[in-house]
């Protein structure tokens, strides 16, 4: 295994939109602004994990079955990584695990179903989901749920009570992803580094 070179401005941008909607998701749901801020957090140091892969799929980028279930791991590498850092990121240390269970129990690594998923994880897999959408549909899409019939993602995926809530937020939301894009980093981090959806 290797750690990948830090990664580019654009990557990290994702990790940190991924923690101002995790934030802005968490007081919604009434978090004092102190757990919230510790939740954003974590989400920015969700998939840190990725950083460690095998060297010739950092390489030439090219992603088979072998990638893929190498990929999966990155849950409890990240949870590894961010527990010898020291209790202070316990906390991110549990969503790094957890924050690819899904609400009806078909996630991984441990397959995880509804309260068993921490709350905190459960925020920042929304947040991520609505990021990536955010990233992939461009201004105005946002987390596809909210759209037609047919662009309505797996919501067993998700907490319902969280689905709630990004969609009573969409405005703010989209007003932090842009403010996280136009912050751009003036050095790439490799803690905030992210390989892309196609891994998972």
């Amino acid at each position: 295994l290797v750690v990948i070179e830090p990664c580019p401005a654009e990557l990290e941008l994702l990790q940190r939109a991924v923690a101002g909607v995790s934030g802005v998701l968490a007081r919604r749901l009434g978090y004092p602004a102190a757990d919230a801020a510790a939740i954003a957090r974590a989400g920015s140091l969700h998939d840190i994990g990725m950083a460690l892969l095998l060297q010739n799929v950092a390489a030439d980028g090219r992603v088979g079955p072998n990638e893929r279930h190498l990929a999966r791991k990155h849950c409890p590498w990240g949870e590894e990584i961010l527990s010898l850092a020291g209790p202070d990121y316990a906390l991110a240390a549990q969503v790094a695990l957890q924050h690819h269970e899904r609400w009806d129990g078909r996630g991984y690594p441990l397959g995880l179903k509804e309260d068993e998923i921490s709350m905190p994880a459960r925020i920042v897999a929304v947040a991520a989901g609505y990021v990536s959408a955010r990233m992939r549909d461009g201004p105005g899409d946002g987390f596809p749920f909210a759209g037609t019939e047919s662009r309505r993602p797996d919501v067993g995926a998700f907490d319902p009570r969280i689905l709630s809530a990004c969609l009573d937020s969409q405005e703010t939301l989209s007003a932090e992803v842009e403010r996280s894009l136009q912050s751009r980093p003036e050095r790439a981090n490799p803690c905030n580094c992210l390989i892309g959806d196609a891994f998972l």
